[in-house]
C-alpha cells in the first residue's frame, strides 16, 4: 500500500504546485496590468435618455421625474477613448406595474465588459401610469372679424368635423372639444385654410398628456357679394417728376381695393378702377406719404373715410467715380519720417449723383496710422474719410509700403556772389 500510494502522492502534489504557480502567475499578471493600466472613474459628459421597458398592455404613462440620467462609471484609462454616451443605454423595467403614481430604479447597461456603473444621477424615477382611452369630440373654430364691406359670410365648414383624442383617461375625461381660430376680416372672397387644433376643456383650458389625431382641420367660410356694391381698384394719380439726380422707386395705395356702392345703373357705368385727386411729385427729393381722398363718379358713394394712404418711394440716382488722393501719415513721431510707396491712392466712390459731381479732391481724404511704429518698413491699409452719403467702394491699392527712419533736417546753403565793381574810365587827354 505505502509503495502504491507514494508515486499517486507525488503526483498530486507536483499537480497542486504547479496549479499554485499558475494562480500565483495569473495575480500577478492582474496586478501587472491594473499598475499599468489603472481604473479611472469619470461622469459621461452627455445625459442618457431613459426608455420605458414592458409598458403593460392599454397602459400609458405621463409626468415623469426625470427623463434622462447623468451616468458615472469606472473603468481602464485605456478603454475611455472609446467609451462613449452612445455605447451606455438607460431603462425602467413596467412590467407588472399598475395604475397610479410609481417610483421605480434605472437600470443601466454599459456595452464594455470592463467598465462598471458607480452612480446613475437621479438613481429612481417617479411617473405616473394610466389606462390608455380614446374619445370622438367635436372641431370648433372661432371666427373672428367682418367680411369686406358688400360681403356676406355663409356658415363655417370643417372637414373632418370630429377629430379623435387619444391618452391617459382622467385627461380625457377632461375634454370637451377641439378648438381653433379663423380671422375673416376684410375677407372679400371665400376663405379656406387648414387650422391647427388644440384640446380644450369645458372652461377653455388647454388640456395637457392627450393627442389630437388628425391635430388640423380644413376651415371654409364661404362668401357672397351682396346687391347695390362694386369692388373698384384704386388708381393713384401722380403729376409732375421728381427732382433732376433722382427717381421714384415704388408707388402704393393702402386698400388697394374699395367698395361703393349705389343703384345697379350707376354701378355699371363705373369703369373697374376709381381714381385718387393729383398728387404731385415735382422736384420731390425725398419720399411721400400722404392720405389722398378719392374721386368719386356720379350717382357713387363710400361708406367711411373716402381716402386712401399713398406712399411713393423716392431715392437719388448712385453712379461712382475715381479720384486720386495724396496720403497723409497720422501719429508718426517727430523724431521720424515716413515714405510711401505709392505717395496716392486711387479711390473708388459711389453715391447720389447730385453729390457726386460737385465733390472735389480736397473733400476725400486719406491718412496712414503710424501710431507706435518705429524705424521699418510696414505694409498698412491706408484710412479715407469722405462727406456723408458717399461710400468708399475700393482702394487701389488696398495696403501700401511705408518706410520709416529718422527725420533728418534739411541743410539750407547760401551762395553769395561777389561782383567787383566796374572799373572808372580814365579819360583822354587832348592833343
Amino acid at each position: 500500500m505505502n509503495r502504491t500510494s507514494s508515486p499517486l502522492r507525488t503526483l498530486f502534489g507536483g499537480m497542486g504546485n504547479l496549479l499554485l504557480a499558475i494562480v500565483l502567475a495569473l495575480l500577478v499578471w492582474i496586478v501587472a496590468e491594473r499598475a499599468a493600466n489603472p481604473d479611472a472613474e469619470r461622469t459621461l459628459s452627455n445625459a442618457i435618455p431613459i426608455t420605458l421597458q414592458n409598458v403593460p398592455a392599454g397602459m400609458m404613462t405621463y409626468e415623469p421625474s426625470a427623463r434622462t440620467v447623468r451616468v458615472t462609471l469606472s473603468a481602464p484609462e485605456s478603454v475611455w477613448g472609446v467609451l462613449t454616451s452612445d455605447r451606455v443605454a438607460a431603462s425602467i423595467d413596467l412590467s407588472g406595474q399598475v395604475s397610479g403614481t410609481l417610483e421605480l430604479p434605472v437600470q443601466v447597461t454599459v456595452d464594455n465588459r470592463t467598465a462598471r456603473v458607480t452612480k446613475i444621477d437621479p438613481p429612481r424615477v417617479s411617473l405616473k401610469m394610466e389606462p390608455l382611452a380614446e374619445a370622438q369630440f367635436p372641431v370648433t373654430i372661432d371666427v373672428s372679424g367682418d367680411p369686406a364691406l358688400g360681403f356676406a359670410s355663409r356658415p363655417l365648414e370643417t372637414t373632418p368635423a370630429t377629430i379623435t383624442v387619444r391618452g391617459p383617461i382622467s385627461f380625457v375625461r377632461q375634454m370637451s372639444s377641439a378648438s381653433g381660430q379663423l380671422s375673416i376680416q376684410d375677407a372679400r372672397a371665400t376663405i379656406s385654410r387648414t387650422v391647427s387644433l388644440s384640446p380644450h376643456d369645458r372652461n377653455g383650458q388647454n388640456v395637457p398628456y392627450v393627442t389630437l389625431i388628425p391635430s388640423t382641420t380644413l376651415a371654409v367660410v364661404r362668401l357672397q357679394p351682396l346687391g347695390g356694391f362694386r369692388d373698384l381698384a384704386v388708381k393713384i394719380e401722380l403729376r409732375g417728376n421728381v427732382a433732376p439726380g433722382y427717381l421714384t422707386t415704388n408707388v402704393t395705395v393702402d386698400p388697394q381695393i374699395v367698395t361703393v356702392f349705389g343703384s345697379s345703373a350707376a354701378l355699371a357705368a363705373v369703369p373697374g378702377f376709381i381714381s385718387t385727386e393729383p398728387v404731385s411729385v415735382t422736384n420731390a427729393i425725398e419720399d411721400i406719404s400722404n392720405r389722398v381722398r378719392l374721386v368719386l363718379p356720379p350717382g357713387v358713394s363710400f361708406l367711411g373715410d373716402p381716402t386712401v394712404q399713398v406712399d411713393v418711394k423716392i431715392k437719388p440716382i448712385e453712379s461712382s467715380v475715381t479720384m486720386m488722393s495724396p496720403l497723409n501719415p497720422q501719429g508718426l513721431s517727430p523724431e521720424l519720417s515716413a515714405r510711401f510707396s505709392p505717395e496716392t491712392i486711387d479711390v473708388i466712390l459711389s453715391g447720389p449723383i447730385a453729390r457726386l459731381t460737385p465733390l472735389q479732391s480736397s473733400g476725400v481724404q486719406s491718412y496712414v496710422n503710424l501710431f507706435g511704429l518705429s524705424e521699418g518698413t510696414y505694409q498698412i491699409t491706408p484710412t479715407v474719410v469722405v462727406p456723408s452719403g458717399i461710400n468708399v467702394v475700393s482702394v487701389l491699392p488696398s495696403t501700401i509700403q511705408v518706410t520709416i527712419g529718422p527725420y533728418i533736417t534739411p541743410t539750407i546753403t547760401v551762395t553769395t556772389t561777389i561782383t567787383s565793381p566796374l572799373p572808372t574810365p580814365t579819360p583822354k587827354k587832348k592833343k
